[in-house]
């Protein structure tokens, strides 16, 4: 589970409601420590099939591959820090 979290600070954007208070500008993270969006993939394939997913946001890279029985899909592994 995702769990949202809002920061005051004396840094980051104005807080819509009162000016004098700041919002962080805070990454939310999934449980396994990668970052729920944002960032590039790119995919690889073989045999006509998604293989692998590597998405890299900010800075960092992570990898998730898939696995295939008689040509469905038949498992999906998390998100693996490289």
């Amino acid at each position: 589970m995702v769990t949202p979290v809002i920061a005051n600070s004396a840094a980051g954007i104005p807080h819509p409601e009162d000016p004098a208070l700041k919002i962080a500008l805070v990454q939310v993270v999934a449980t396994s420590g990668a970052p729920t969006s944002g960032g590039s993939h790119a995919y690889g394939y073989a045999n006509g099939l998604l293989a692998t997913d590597t998405w890299t946001v900010g800075g960092a890279v992570y990898v998730k591959t898939y696995g295939y029985t008689n040509g469905v899909m038949s498992a999906e592994s998390d998100w693996v820090k490289q």
